[in-house]
């Protein structure tokens, strides 16, 4: 009599080999339904593993906060403003707005932001450090640079996997599930909930990303609360330290106490690492160069943790014209490689940067510079992965247009608000009130 209960297979092949009187109809019938029978349950079990939230990144939510950012599931980038935002007569038009809340990480969509001095309201308040030691030294050295440590602001041009940090911004909203004032994070503000690719050694965390990759969603993420504002009391439990951020270094806020070893690990940091926020009481980065001064605006323009000017703007026909220019290579640039505030449709290829004071809705911008680039449009937002050529060498070798950065290309337009106040919203129309010619000034 065969044996039902091995399913192993070799039992059932040798009796078929040396039994002459095994039933071989019976004996196909009995593997026809073995196999039916597993590949069900393995389809019952993949169902339910697919339907539990084994194998899903929990989202973090602080109580009694809010998400802040664009209401529309699909990102306006893909999309030109409808006839009620756009205008009548074709007019440059801001598509979509976008803030980073921790330099070089990635960004949050918007349908309005608010105007500050240093820009955009919440925009690159944040930012990674590592602790830069001065090695090697020279014989002639002071003793004081000998034993000088110093905070130092990191981006994607050292550390590419930035790109893959996602950032969400919680805000306290009263309609918010279990709203209270004394909830810690309504205290504080708001929070930044910071996402990372992050897989634990082992068979199930190997398990649970296959899963996660099944569902075709994100892989297995890691994910921590920053305090946006913390109150002066709640300051006490952080210091406050010089911080390096080219050639200024302001008073910050060291908040690197929130951050979980395994980001460090993720980036490939080495130095000790930390995350700074903008001193709210401390003195702001002022700036000049191409900037209006405080004889014509009555405040000197100041930034927060941007590289250089509060609102960056882009035309979306430069891009496409960009990716156009760029020899063998197909692909779309996209927008994320850039990390503007501000795009902008209806425009014709590179007309933003003949702009030099615009109308935003409501609000006037001074249009100080172009924005030259460095190599950070390299790096792939999806991925991380530094391309060694594209699209630097073909901004280099086409865009190389201003007489103050003659080894730089260049996209994109650097803004100064007029008045450190106001709302720019998708659909706004762009009032072009006078152009000119612009040159580079150099840090």
């Amino acid at each position: 009599m065969v044996d039902l209960l091995d399913f192993g297979g070799k039992y059932l092949y040798l009796r078929t080999l040396y039994d002459s009187n095994i039933n071989h109809e019976y004996l196909g019938q009995v593997a026809y339904y073995t196999s039916t029978i597993s590949l069900g349950i393995l389809t019952l079990f993949l169902t339910l593993i697919l339907l539990s939230p084994f194998g899903r990144n929990t989202p973090i939510i602080p109580t009694g906060c809010r998400k802040y950012g664009c209401k529309s599931k699909q990102s306006l980038l893909l999309t030109k403003p409808s006839s009620s935002q756009a205008s009548s007569n074709n007019e440059p038009t801001v598509q979509s707005l976008w803030l980073y809340p921790i330099k070089s990480c990635a960004g949050i969509e918007l349908d309005e932001a608010e105007i500050i001095d240093t820009g955009i309201k919440y925009d690159r308040q944040f930012s990674f450090a590592q602790l830069h030691s001065p090695f090697p030294l020279s014989v002639g050295d002071s003793k004081e640079s000998k034993s000088a440590h110093q905070w130092r602001f990191i981006t994607q041009r050292e550390f590419p996997l930035l790109s893959q940090v996602r950032t969400e911004l919680w805000l306290p909203d009263p309609s918010a599930r279990n709203y209270s004032p004394d909830a810690p994070y309504v205290k504080t503000g708001g929070a930044i909930a910071v996402y990372f690719p992050y897989e634990e050694d082992g068979l199930i965390s190997t398990f649970r990303s296959f899963i996660s990759c099944l569902r075709g969603s994100r892989g297995m993420e890691k994910s921590f609360l920053i305090p946006y504002a913390p109150t002066s009391d709640q300051q006490t439990n952080y210091t406050i330290e010089p911080f390096k951020i080219w050639k200024d270094t302001p008073l910050a806020l060291n908040m690197g106490t929130h951050l979980p070893p395994e980001l460090k690990y993720f980036l490939g940091v080495r130095n000790p690492f930390t995350v700074f926020r903008v001193h709210t009481t401390a003195a702001k980065r002022q700036l000049f160069r191409n900037a209006p001064r405080k004889e014509e605006l009555g405040w000197q323009p100041i930034v927060g943790f941007a590289d250089a000017y509060p609102v960056n703007l882009l035309g979306m026909a430069s891009l496409h014209a960009l990716s156009q220019m760029q020899p063998l290579v197909s692909k779309e640039l996209s927008f994320h490689r850039f990390r503007a505030n501000i795009a902008v449709t209806n425009s014709e290829p590179f007309e933003e940067e003949t702009w030099k004071m615009v109308r935003i809705g409501s609000e006037m911008y001074h249009v100080c510079c172009r924005c030259v680039r460095c190599g950070i449009p390299n790096i792939d937002p999806n991925t991380g992965v530094k391309d060694r050529q594209e699209p630097y060498r073909t901004l280099v070798a086409k865009r190389n247009i201003d007489l103050g950065a003659p080894m730089f290309g260049c996209l994109a337009v650097q803004l100064v608000p007029v008045r450190p106040e106001g709302v720019v919203r998708v659909g706004d129309q762009i009032e072009v009130l006078g152009r000119g010619e612009h040159v580079y000034e150099p840090m």
